[in-house]
């Protein structure tokens, strides 16, 4: 195994500006844990209560899709298993980027790439009346991921979602998608 320089590692996410990252398997009390870290670091930070809410809400959506939809996953007790996968959250001056990734079914990349791209064709009242539209179906119709936590993402975000699907092989693909916060002025 080859040993990582910790120091160019740590450079590297400050010359990024990174303000939180975690690779690995988001089980219920890892994702609580984040979120609380998250909560108290950005309400330190930032009188920007609004931005920060939106931020928090937003990593625990793309938290909770990685524990349900990764195809990698990790087991922690018997019969129980969680999805793993890679959450940053980065700051400029002007605005956060979160950002998640997880490997999927590569059968899936398309049908999710489709409703990312429709959900970025709407404007504001689309989305809503999208969103409340989405709500009334039956949630076992929605197995595959990509429904409404891509919305919302979408609607708290005031951005459109960018998404990125890289072929691992012919099973798999990686699936990343990030949104851009603005700052509060």
């Amino acid at each position: 195994m080859q040993k990582v320089d910790l120091f160019d590692y740590y450079q590297n996410m400050s010359g990024m500006n990174v303000v939180l990252a975690f690779k690995g398997a988001i089980s219920q009390s890892i994702l609580v844990g984040l979120a609380e870290m998250i909560k108290e670091k950005l309400s330190a930070e930032s009188s920007q209560s609004k931005t920060s809410k939106k931020i928090f809400s937003i990593f625990v959506e793309l938290a909770q899709n990685i524990h349900h939809y990764s195809t990698e996953k990790i087991q922690i007790s018997e019969g129980k298993s969680v999805g793993k996968g890679i959450i940053i959250i980065q700051e400029n001056e002007s605005e956060y980027l979160v950002s998640s990734g997880n490997l999927m079914k590569s059968g899936n990349a398309e049908p999710i790439l489709k409703k990312c791209n429709y959900i970025n064709s709407l404007d504001s009242v689309e989305l809503k009346s999208f969103y409340k539209a989405q709500v009334k179906i039956p949630r076992e119709l929605e197995k595959d991921g990509g429904g409404i936590g891509f919305i919302d993402i979408a609607r708290k975000s005031g951005s459109k979602l960018d998404v990125q699907i890289k072929n691992v092989d012919e099973n798999s693909s990686f699936f990343i998608l990030s949104v851009k916060i603005n700052k509060e002025k």
